[in-house]
């Protein structure tokens, strides 16, 4: 069998984000304590903790999803909400919190069980011209994320498609008057083209598993995050990596 050599100096440079034990135990045990460390968390919704009218903000804000509908299931040892892409989202009324108009990150981990476009994370209303910021996957399969500077008109970014019955990683970043992009696990699309240098502060609610009043999730959903800060490739790579052997990614 042939000897390996392994640069120990530089295995410790790279436990910090490439974790040394892919174990789904292990992972879980630093999930929630990573996504509430990064600069600007505003929420967490872990999906573990929670009773029949609410999910619990793991970030410590109390900023917790009332159920609407919503099921609750585990993957291996990790827990997600259920949306059955018909009437099941998971609502926050607006606040100052979440009507977050400089920089900005919003991500999950998703699955999805069918086709058709999905609300992920959302505080976005066609009517009134209340569009914010939200995080979807497209009638074409892309995870797209969106932001608007007047409540009407919007700058996207998209990934390539994504799959049904498959975990992922997804993310979207906002950099004011910089960029905007999308992650999926750690592949990341950027739009560097008019970006606004602020986004509207709309006050319709913050949601989870719809978009606009529709578009339902038909799939999962579990630690879904707000950040009022651009988190870095490396940040988010991070959140991947610590968390991604719950999910077999």
């Amino acid at each position: 069998m042939p000897i390996q050599y392994y640069n120990d100096q530089n295995i410790d440079l790279l436990a910090a984000v490439f974790q040394r034990r892919y174990e789904p135990n292990f992972a879980l045990a630093n999930a929630l304590s990573v996504l509430a460390a990064l600069p600007g968390m505003r929420m967490v919704w872990g999906m573990g903790g929670r009773d029949s009218n609410a999910v619990v903000d793991n970030a410590g804000m109390g900023r917790v999803g009332a159920i609407n509908g919503v099921t609750f299931g585990v993957s291996g040892i990790a827990a997600y909400a259920d949306f059955d892409g018909v009437n099941d989202y998971l609502r926050r009324p607006d606040e100052d919190g979440l009507r977050i108009t400089g920089a900005l990150t919003i991500g999950a981990w998703v699955y999805f069980d069918a086709a058709g476009e999905a609300g992920i994370l959302s505080k976005w209303l066609a009517a009134g011209n209340l569009r914010c910021y939200r995080l979807i996957r497209t009638a074409g399969g892309l995870i797209e994320f969106a932001i608007s500077a007047d409540g009407t008109a919007t700058t996207v970014v998209d990934s390539a498609a994504v799959s049904d019955s498959t975990w992922y990683f997804v993310a979207g970043s906002y950099d004011p008057s910089t960029s905007l992009k999308v992650y999926v696990n750690r592949t990341a699309v950027s739009n560097v083209t008019s970006i606004p240098a602020a986004i509207y502060a709309s006050t319709a609610d913050f949601e989870g598993g719809r978009t606009d009043a529709g578009s339902y999730m038909n799939g999962r959903q579990a630690f879904s995050f707000v950040a009022a800060s651009t988190l870095t490739a490396a940040q988010l790579g991070v959140i991947y990596e610590q968390t991604r052997a719950l999910f077999g990614a």
